[in-house]
């Protein structure tokens, strides 16, 4: 869980410092696209790595992926899938753990 994070959802400094906007949007992409596949197929993963769900958390309430929401008309299909890649974790994470939804607002 530590390198999922520190490759797709936590860079490191020197890396947000040389990639675009869009590469590194691909790369929580890419692990999104991971942590969805994980907890598709074992429930229970994404309650027992709480810090890739404090990261799936943050994705969602994140300024730039509002600002994408704002925007979908014009972007590519692709960005449109990361909402209901959000969503589809949240859901298996809530069916595992049922009586510890997290609130997705921020407040």
């Amino acid at each position: 869980v530590p390198r999922l994070l520190g490759a797709t959802f936590r860079l490191p400094a020197q890396a947000t410092q040389t990639l675009t906007g869009e590469q590194a949007w691909g790369l929580r992409f890419t692990g999104l696209q991971l942590a969805r596949t994980l907890a598709k197929h074992d429930p229970a993963w994404l309650a027992n790595s709480p810090a890739v769900l404090c990261c799936l958390i943050e994705l969602w309430r994140s300024p730039e992926r509002a600002e994408r929401l704002r925007r979908e008309a014009f972007l590519s299909l692709e960005h449109g899938k990361e909402s209901k890649l959000l969503v589809k974790a949240f859901l298996a994470y809530c069916r595992a753990t049922p009586a510890d939804a997290p609130p997705l607002s921020a407040g």
